[in-house]
């Protein structure tokens, strides 16, 4: 081969591109003692024992230490560990009888609405928090991250809510009017804005979850 083909032959051979980058190490996953299937931590919730030996919901999942179980925040899977009594077998404290599916479930929707207020309460602290309709409105030229519309909010309320969504805003249905309006001192608060973008998603992911165990 001459030197002129060699130097064609080089033109028509693709050029090397650069080493294909390591496949990302998967993140922390937890298995599930209701179904055992594992998952990410931001998709179960985690079960501790307290003092006494009984069992807990540590719903922000780092809140105690020591040992943990987690567990899928729906009936089915509250349902199969409170059958097995997997949690108390994965803490390694006595089997509790009173530890049924309703029990669980019913701690665990205290916890998340309780983990709910304390995020509703940091955001009204930090001032990213509009708090009823007239609010949310005028907040709308603003970077509202989610609204939280009360079940039973009026016909404007809901006409304003369909408005935020049509923006690309989440609207999750939330307590009702008069519950939102204990929360801040008021007779009833129909709607609520989301300013902070961190908060917002927190409170979708536990009002998801409020929703995952009341189905």
């Amino acid at each position: 081969m001459t030197a002129t083909e060699d130097r064609a032959s080089a033109r028509r051979r693709p050029k090397e591109g650069p080493e294909p980058a390591a496949p990302r190490a998967p993140g922390p996953e937890r298995t599930c003692v209701g179904c055992r299937k594992a998952g990410p931590p931001a998709a179960l919730v985690r079960l501790v024992a307290d003092a006494e030996g009984k069992v807990t919901v540590d719903h922000r999942g780092r809140g105690a230490s020591g040992r943990g179980a987690w567990v899928h925040p729906t009936r089915r899977c509250l349902k199969a560990a409170a059958q097995r009594h997997a949690a108390e077998r994965s803490l390694g404290v006595a089997v509790d009888p009173a530890l049924s599916a309703d029990a669980l479930a019913e701690a665990l929707k205290r916890a998340l609405a309780q983990k709910a207020l304390s995020l509703l309460l940091v955001s009204a602290r930090t001032g990213s928090l509009a708090v009823g309709a007239a609010a949310v409105e005028r907040g709308m030229d603003g970077p509202v991250a989610l609204c939280l519309a009360a079940a039973d909010a009026g016909a404007s309320a809901k006409v304003l809510a369909e408005r935020v969504a049509e923006r690309g805003v989440r609207v999750l249905i939330y307590g009702t009017k008069e519950s939102l309006g204990n929360l801040f001192g008021r007779g009833e608060v129909a709607l609520l804005g989301l300013r902070d973008a961190r908060i917002a998603t927190e409170l979708c992911a536990t009002i998801d979850r409020l929703a995952g165990v009341e189905d």
